[in-house]
């Protein structure tokens, strides 16, 4: 680091090329993948099995040492809503944002879960935000109540503790940010 605050960083491409052989060469060892699946880009069945698989594993591995210790894993997931004739498409998105984990986390102790907005389906798939809906810099609908129809609905399925682990909105009007939080935490309180 210089003295104006600047970082240098280096990177070695050629051993790097090397390396991702090597672990493309164990992966298909260990888990029978051609290839190595990098979890930062689209996600993939086969990268989402692994994962599962690896939690599952994890979760006996931790409980084996330390029968007392609290696992669980979190979930970003949208408070998905079907308008007439969007029920097939939005079932189907739950089915993929969330069901399909349920064999793999039954056991845990507790959920994360993540939401900021919900989704609207729509007879022909998924429909914008509705027109004049505040929307905030991530193009998210301002919809606090998001997090409490999810809370309830992940409920109906998992019986562990629900831990809510990120909630908010990007703005830069902290008070919008206020009386989101605020209609959120409502919507949490309305839960307990």
């Amino acid at each position: 680091k210089s003295a104006e605050g600047s970082v240098q960083v280096g990177m070695n491409f050629q051993k790097m090329m090397e390396n991702m052989k090597y672990a493309a060469a164990e992966n298909a060892a260990v888990f029978g993948t051609p290839q190595p699946k990098i979890f930062v880009s689209e996600r993939t069945p086969e990268g989402d099995l692994l994962v599962l698989r690896a939690h599952a594993a994890a979760r006996e591995a931790i409980k084996t040492i330390c029968p007392e210790v609290k696992v669980g894993l979190t979930l970003s997931l949208h408070d998905l809503q079907a308008q007439p004739g969007g029920e097939a498409f939005a079932a189907a998105a739950w089915e993929e944002e969330f069901t399909h984990y349920l064999p793999y986390i039954k056991e845990d102790d507790f959920l994360g879960v993540q939401n900021y907005t919900r989704t609207l389906y729509g007879a022909h798939g998924q429909l914008p935000a509705p027109q004049g809906a505040e929307l905030t810099q991530m193009d998210y609908e301002f919809y606090p109540q998001a997090l409490e129809n999810v809370i309830r609905k992940v409920a109906q399925d998992f019986h562990g503790d629900l831990i809510v682990t990120e909630n908010g909105i990007a703005t830069a009007d902290d008070t919008r940010r206020v009386a989101f939080i605020e209609a959120a935490l409502a919507g949490v309180q309305n839960c307990i």
